[in-house]
């Protein structure tokens, strides 16, 4: 997770402002989305139970891919992506698309529906 270190005092340590996350679920994955100024920060986890590391690991970057680029009408470097081994998680920034958090929800909430499609397209497929 993208969390600043604090001092004692609460203050964000070398000026850096920790991000707040909000969580969300759904049968296909779990996710938090949270603003970096003017920039969405989502992680990305697989559901609770899942087994099949290709789904994870090939099934869901693929959707993500596709699905980011048409949502956003934008590529790379304005949209990046990348696999955190250690947490076994998935790291995208949109740069430039967000508004303050509460009113960008309906639209976050969006663009999980569309890739919770496209990832049971592809699991039927």
């Amino acid at each position: 997770m993208e969390r600043a270190l604090r001092d004692e005092a609460g203050a964000a340590i070398g000026g850096v402002e920790p991000i707040a996350f909000e969580p969300s679920s759904c049968p296909a994955f779990r996710a938090e989305v949270g603003t970096d100024g003017v920039d969405f920060v989502f992680h990305f986890y697989p559901p609770e139970g899942m087994t099949r590391a290709a789904y994870w690991l090939e099934d869901f970057p693929a959707a993500l891919d596709v699905v980011a680029r048409s949502f956003f009408r934008a590529l790379p470097p304005t949209l990046r992506a990348a696999y955190t081994p250690e947490l076994g998680s998935w790291w995208m920034r949109a740069d430039g698309f967000a508004r303050p958090l509460a009113p960008a929800l309906p639209q976050v909430r969006e663009l999980y529906r569309r890739l919770e499609e496209a990832l049971r397209t592809r699991s039927t497929t």
